[in-house]
């Protein structure tokens, strides 16, 4: 018969104490580390989760803005055509968020712009106020659906 080699003492004991620690770690319950955030709830076994409640499908978005009802007394505000106006300085002229004209800029349906540079965007006032003008109907008629 062949005897098993023995190892030397010094690899045994390591090796005793790794799977030692491993069988405790699994026994006892994984800590957590501390969040910096909000302390967590926890839930009602009988709760309904928020995602199982049941949803309105959204339609498809609106062909108007809120700002259509109000293009006479934008085009009117004063200020002179050559005017170069930033983006911040454009939303709050119509009356709508930065992003959404950020957003309208890359998805071609918001005022004609100016690319300066890498980061420069800026808008002509004359040629907003003729956007705006362009988008003016009298009727349901006049506009595509």
């Amino acid at each position: 018969m062949t005897q098993a080699k023995k190892k030397p003492a010094a690899q045994v004991t390591p090796a005793r104490k790794a799977a030692k620690l491993k069988a405790e770690a699994a026994k006892a319950k994984p800590a957590r580390p501390p969040s910096d955030g909000p302390p967590r709830i926890e839930r009602d076994a009988g709760a309904t989760p928020i995602s199982a409640s049941p949803r309105q499908p959204r339609g498809p978005p609106p062909r108007r803005f809120h700002f259509d009802k109000r293009i006479d007394s934008i085009v009117s505000a004063p200020g002179a055509d050559d005017d170069l106006l930033t983006t911040a300085e454009v939303a709050a002229w119509l009356g709508v968020s930065v992003q959404w004209v950020d957003i309208g800029r890359s998805e071609s349906y918001g005022p004609p712009f100016q690319k300066l540079g890498p980061h420069i965007v800026r808008y002509h006032r004359g040629t907003v106020r003729e956007w705006l003008l362009a988008r003016t109907h009298y009727s349901t008629s006049e506009y595509g659906r």
